[in-house]
């Protein structure tokens, strides 16, 4: 079998410690930078901000202009109706859970029951 030679042979370390070091001190960097990040974000909170809200900004304003219409086109309008139903559905199941049927969810179950039963 010929014997391998090469960067990863472990013949000489070569630049490797050097890769590593740069490796090591930008994740020390990104451990900083996410630390004064939460911190921010601690900071807004308690100025009353939400801080969803403030992720969804940023993730906003990565997106092209493009990108953005593009999104609140299939959201606001093939799938808007979806989202409200899916919304509406989610609440009721709530209110239910807490044993307060919304009105609607009342009466959706009052004519599902005559349906199924013949009477109330």
């Amino acid at each position: 079998m010929p014997v391998m030679t090469g960067h990863n042979s472990g013949g000489g370390l070569g630049p490797l410690p050097g890769f590593v070091e740069r490796i090591e001190k930008l994740e020390d960097e990104r451990r900083l930078i996410a630390a004064e990040i939460a911190s921010v974000k601690a900071e807004a909170k308690t100025a009353g901000f939400d801080v969803k809200v403030i992720k969804a900004i940023l993730a906003e304003r990565k997106l092209s202009a493009y990108e953005r219409q593009e999104y609140a086109r299939l959201l606001r309008g093939e799938h808007w109706h979806t989202v409200k139903a899916l919304d509406q559905q989610y609440m009721e199941a709530q209110l239910a859970r807490a044993g307060t049927p919304s009105p609607e969810a009342l009466m959706r179950l009052r004519s599902a029951r005559v349906t199924l039963t013949g009477s109330w």
